[in-house]
């Protein structure tokens, strides 16, 4: 038997209609608020709603409840540092990989001191399969610290490593290859943010014995210099 869905009063309308603006934060809300207005100005004139329109209706007074509402609440009270944090780690990385979440990305990145976001966008910028990868990143124990002498590995990818409008970059394999088993020292740790979703993708600032300007490095270009003493030698001579 097809079940009797119940149109809802005008003036559970009005009050859902009500609470809807008194409770909604973002333009997110604007259709909801311009569905409910059509259906209430739809409801005085024939006593007649569609199922589709009932259906949507308890969706939205579903998601305006007392016990939604109190979530909404408590989340905005718990945002912290914290979750800006997470938030700016992922937006750091979707802006280098667009155009995934490119919206989400621009509020975060325009406002990074202040902004907001509520639950649902702040899960799915920060706990999809690729931003939990960048995260695992920064969650790993650095291999490598300061002063530490580092050569580059022969699969190193120092062109995507060097990409930036204020630096330069290694644009072809050739001289990626040329930088094979180079060594130099770390000069900085999480040097920029984790822009690849692959493991040992921290950021390192090296600079290579015998060079005067400083480049950067995924951790994964990077490995452990056998001849320590020797190369430290050989980086101040040159100095």
């Amino acid at each position: 038997m097809k079940q009797v869905m119940n149109i809802p009063t005008m003036l559970e309308l009005e009050c859902l209609v009500d609470r809807v603006y008194e409770n909604s934060e973002a333009s997110e809300d604007l259709w909801e608020k311009g569905f409910l207005e059509s259906v209430c100005d739809q409801r005085k004139k024939r006593d007649y709603l569609s199922e589709s329109q009932i259906r949507t209706i308890d969706r939205i007074r579903q998601k305006y409840s007392d016990v939604r509402l109190a979530e909404k609440r408590y989340w905005r009270e718990s945002w912290s540092a914290y979750h800006r944090s997470l938030c700016l780690k992922a937006a750091y990385y979707y802006e280098a990989n667009p155009p995934y979440y490119a919206d989400l990305v621009r509020k975060v990145l325009s406002d990074k001191e202040n902004f907001f976001m509520n639950e649902s966008d702040f899960l799915k910028l920060t706990n999809n399969k690729y931003a939990l990868k960048v995260m695992s990143n920064y969650d790993q124990e650095l291999k490598f610290k300061v002063g530490d002498p580092v050569q580059i590995r022969a699969t190193n990818r120092l062109d995507i490593a060097n990409v930036s409008n204020d630096s330069f970059s290694y644009p072809n394999r050739g001289v990626r290859r040329k930088m094979v088993d180079k060594v130099g020292f770390v000069l900085k740790t999480d040097a920029r943010p984790v822009t690849r979703a692959a493991k040992g993708s921290r950021m390192y600032q090296i600079l290579i014995t015998g060079e005067t300007a400083p480049i950067y490095a995924h951790e994964s270009d990077l490995k452990r210099v056998r001849n320590v003493k020797k190369n430290k030698d050989d980086l101040f001579s040159r100095g």
